[in-house]
């Protein structure tokens, strides 16, 4: 709707209104927020890393302004510096945010395969959805020759398109996963896409219209599966920092995408508009063909259990030296087979695992064998009197938009000394944003 509203406003109001209309919708979106949002849990909040935002602060708002006049034809010298110091602040932030053990983003999040697979799909989808905005937009002033307000309403169903078809995709990646939605979505963009690399200035506008309304729905089911799988893979306290981070992606994707077009629309236009808007197309259809190899990826990426995160984060507490952190982190990252309790290793003169951490695997593959379902997290673990072992075990029910409406439920599955399954009971089912308390 952005294009629409964006064409409306100067011919009603001053230019100023293209900016002042943030103001109503930032205060509408901040009840409405306090209204429908669940408060979550209050939890200990570490001190601002004050460097790491200042790095980032500087860094990535330079890194975008640098491309964006790259896109403007900018001299060298313009680009460079901005681009360089960008660049720079970046990498510094990436490397303090890495050693700290409280850094501003949890860069670490990365080593989840299928978050770092939606976080590439998320930023080339915004690149295919906000970067191909300005191509659209040209095309219909300069080859057609409209008015900015024609333009604007020109662009109309395009927002119809995804808005109509944006409930349906959460509804879809509830039933079906983020994953194969998203592959759907961007082989639909593709085929939306590529008709208009033959478009001319003739072409019809009602078949021009249904291309875009067309276009729409399928950008409906590209860039929200992919958030939504992003966010589905992270514990609960680490949907802040995942939040933040695809969302910064999905705009660096939308400002590299629009200073692509850009550049490749200012070279080629002395050629002739109509072959310059052709080849822009082309290769936004190619950058859709690149988001849809990126969905691929995610697709076929099997989602990492969090408790191997869990058993991870236990071993870190171990001196790099104990040869049982060593042995049993093998057995994590290669997703072998929890061993029986108390016999991982043999020889007395190496450390036991914790039977603690030995029973949360056994009961996580118990649970996993019995139900087909990845566990989000485990929240408890005792030891029962006959020398068992009680799991909670904390399950996603139902993934919804946003996330902190995803319908959990927690399990209590026990485990015998041998790390057989006993029973399991399902004990609560709850929200992602709510607390007892």
């Amino acid at each position: 709707m952005g294009p629409t509203v964006g064409g409306l406003l100067p011919h009603s109001l001053s230019w100023p209104w293209l900016f002042l209309i943030n103001l109503p919708i930032g205060v509408l979106g901040v009840v409405l927020g306090l209204r429908y949002v669940p408060r979550g849990e209050a939890g200990g909040v570490p001190q601002l890393d004050g460097a790491g935002f200042a790095l980032i602060g500087l860094g990535l708002p330079l890194f975008v302004y640098a491309v964006t006049i790259w896109g403007e034809r900018a001299s060298i010298a313009t680009v460079l510096v901005p681009l360089v110091l960008g660049v720079a602040g970046l990498v510094a932030f990436g490397v303090r945010a890495v050693r700290r053990p409280h850094p501003l983003l949890d860069l670490w999040l990365f080593r989840n395969p299928v978050y770092t697979a939606a976080s590439v799909l998320t930023t080339f989808g915004g690149a295919a959805m906000f970067g191909s905005m300005l191509p659209f937009l040209l095309y219909f002033q300069v080859l057609r020759g409209t008015d900015v307000i024609t333009t604007g309403l020109s662009l109309f169903s395009l927002g119809v398109g995804t808005t109509i078809l944006l409930p349906v995709s959460g509804w879809l990646t509830d039933r079906y996963g983020g994953g194969i939605v998203a592959l759907a979505g961007n082989l639909c963009t593709v085929v939306t896409t590529l008709p208009f690399a033959f478009l001319t200035a003739d072409t019809e506008p009602v078949g021009l219209q249904v291309l875009l309304f067309l276009r729409g729905m399928a950008l409906a089911l590209t860039t929200q599966p992919a958030g939504t799988a992003a966010f589905a893979t992270v514990r609960r306290a680490e949907l802040p920092d995942a939040t933040t981070q695809i969302n910064i992606l999905m705009r660096v994707g939308g400002a590299l995408g629009g200073a692509l077009f850009a550049v490749l629309l200012a070279q080629a236009l002395p050629g002739g508009a109509e072959r310059a808007f052709q080849s822009a197309f082309w290769w936004l259809t190619g950058t859709s063909m690149v988001s849809l190899g990126c969905a691929v990826w995610l697709w076929r990426t099997p989602r990492v259990s969090t408790v191997d995160s869990l058993v991870v984060a236990w071993l870190d507490h171990l001196p790099s030296s104990n040869t049982t952190k060593r042995v049993f982190l093998v057995m994590v990252l290669t997703r072998s087979p929890v061993v029986t309790m108390g016999r991982v290793m043999s020889d007395s003169s190496i450390d036991s695992p914790s039977p603690a951490a030995a029973a949360i695997r056994a009961a996580v593959a118990e649970f996993r064998a019995l139900t087909s379902r990845e566990p989000d997290g485990v929240t408890g673990v005792r030891k029962t009197q006959d020398g068992g072992w009680s799991v909670l075990i904390d399950v996603v029910e139902l993934e919804r938009i946003p996330a902190t409406t995803t319908v959990m439920a927690t399990y209590r599955v026990d485990i015998d000394a041998g790390g057989d399954l006993v029973a399991c009971e399902r004990l609560r089912r709850y929200t992602r944003g709510t607390t007892d308390l």
